[in-house]
C-alpha cells in the first residue's frame, strides 16, 4: 500500500449506510453483509470520499488519541480486509486528484482510539439473492418476472 493510493467502494453493487456510528455494508453480488464499527466508521467515511491512505491516517490522528503506529497498521489491515471481501477497490497513484474533504471534527473532542471492528455475516445471503429484482429482464425491471408479458 502506498500513502497516495486512494480507495473507493467497489461499485454499485456495494451499498452502505451509517446507523448510530456503525456502518452496515451489503454486497449485492453475493448477499453478504458486513458491520463496521469503532474507528472503522471513520475509515469508511474516507473510502466514500475517495481519500488516500495518508489522508485517512491524518483523520484518525485528528479524531482519536492513541499510538499513531498502531492506528496506521490497523487501518492498513482493515483496508486489506475490505479489499479481500471485494467491498472496496484501490485507485493507485492518484497524486493529481484533489484532496478529499475530511469529515467534520469530533463533536466532543478526540475520542480514545478503538481497533476497527469488522464483521461479516453470510446468513442472509441466500435470501438476498432470491430477491425478485435479481430475476427480472433488464428492459422491464421488477415486478415483471422473466418471460412475463
Amino acid at each position: 500500500m502506498a500513502l497516495n493510493d486512494r480507495y473507493e467502494p467497489a461499485g454499485q453493487d456495494v451499498v452502505a449506510e451509517e446507523i448510530e456510528g456503525e456502518v452496515v455494508i451489503v454486497n449485492l453480488n453475493n448477499g453478504n453483509y458486513y458491520s463496521l464499527g469503532h474507528s472503522g466508521s471513520l475509515a469508511w467515511a474516507g473510502i466514500q470520499r475517495r481519500a488516500s491512505l495518508q489522508q485517512m491516517q491524518e483523520w484518525q490522528q485528528q479524531h482519536y488519541s492513541g499510538d499513531p503506529e498502531v492506528m496506521n497498521l490497523e487501518l492498513e489491515r482493515l483496508l486489506q480486509a475490505l479489499e479481500e471481501e471485494a467491498l472496496i477497490r484501490r485507485v493507485a497513484d492518484s497524486t493529481s486528484v484533489a484532496p478529499a474533504e475530511p469529515p467534520g471534527p469530533p463533536e466532543s473532542g478526540k475520542q480514545v482510539y478503538q481497533t476497527p471492528l469488522f464483521e461479516r455475516f453470510t446468513d442472509m445471503g441466500d435470501l438476498l439473492l432470491l430477491d425478485p429484482v435479481h430475476e427480472t429482464e433488464e428492459e422491464k425491471g421488477w415486478p415483471h418476472a422473466k418471460g412475463d408479458g
